[in-house]
């Protein structure tokens, strides 16, 4: 094999991984999509204040010819036929975020309480699924290299199915897009305000500080501690040494920034384990999860990984 052909080769297989994450295996949801697409620009032409005809007009130039001048529009006047319509509160909102236009505190703040309004009315989100499907998704489908679909794609991930390692996943995918768009290598600035905002709300006591860092800042950390199932990991790239360390559980596969309650732990690791041999007050056990012993005390209530002197 040439070494031009084994390029080529990888290329194919890098960009077919990377496609997995947003194929569509159904083609119902194909016609499904290219119908609603086609109709949109027909039906607000014919019935430009019906409500279906207003919200797949501003889904369109939101997600898929990037008019967001016609969007806006639209959106506003969603929000005056339907204020308090889940799907028109969800996709106006992502649209708001988005722009990261001024005043950005003030429009972050009305966008996310939509959301959450919005998810308080449809939270299965029976309602915003085939918008997701037919034009968020699809944007990037048809524009897998747009920052701003894969802006879009992941702000849908981060504020609705609050899926975050699937939003820094596609954060970062629109800040190498913008990088491959820009000869000087320049990226879009709302793509940098969103990703900025939402590593800043991962933080602890941020909006969505619930577990710990993302996918990418494991993978970077090292190991400082280590019990085989719990790590403590650091981050060199951490935006400040208050946040620099954190936990990650090998067996859940999820981060955390506070530190595990150690004596749930051990209780947890107790009663999963089989016991060895008993002797005197010690218990020798071995972990089927880490395939490690260890050795509890029941008369003091300790725990230790080495084995108690003779």
């Amino acid at each position: 094999m040439s070494e031009t052909h084994a390029a080529k080769l990888l290329q194919k297989a890098f960009r077919k991984s990377r496609a997995n994450d947003f194929k569509i295996s159904d083609w119902r949801e194909v016609v499904r999509a290219l119908r609603f697409q086609r109709d949109a620009v027909e039906n607000f032409r014919d019935n430009p204040n019906r409500l279906s005809s207003v919200v797949n007009m501003a889904l369109l130039s939101h997600c898929i010819t990037h008019d967001y001048t016609t969007a806006k529009r639209c959106y506003a006047k969603a929000l005056e036929l339907a204020p308090h319509n889940p799907l028109v509160l969800n996709c106006s909102a992502l649209f708001t975020l988005m722009l990261a236009e001024y005043p950005r505190q003030h429009k972050w703040e009305m966008a996310i309480a939509d959301l959450v309004r919005a998810r308080g009315l449809d939270r299965k989100f029976e309602k915003f699924s085939i918008a997701e499907q037919s034009f968020f998704k699809w944007g990037i489908v048809v524009g897998p290299r747009n920052p701003r679909a894969l802006l879009n794609y992941a702000l849908v991930q981060q504020c609705v199915r609050q899926d975050y390692n699937a939003a820094e996943k596609f954060y970062r995918r629109a800040l190498d897009a913008c990088k491959l768009q820009n000869k000087n290598g320049a990226s879009d600035p709302a793509v940098v305000q969103n990703y900025e905002d939402f590593l800043e709300n991962r933080l602890p006591g941020g909006l969505y500080a619930g577990g710990g860092p993302g996918e990418i800042a494991r993978k970077r950390a090292t190991v400082t501690l280590t019990d085989g199932l719990w790590q403590q990991l650091r981050d060199p790239e951490a935006k400040s040494e208050r946040y620099a360390l954190f936990w990650y559980n090998t067996k859940a596969g999820r981060t955390y920034w506070e530190a595990p309650v150690w004596e749930q732990v051990w209780a947890e690791r107790r009663r999963r384990s089989d016991v060895v041999r008993d002797f005197g007050e010690w218990t020798h056990y071995h972990d089927p999860d880490t395939q490690n012993s260890f050795y509890y005390n029941f008369a003091k209530g300790t725990c230790s990984w080495e084995p108690p002197e003779e």
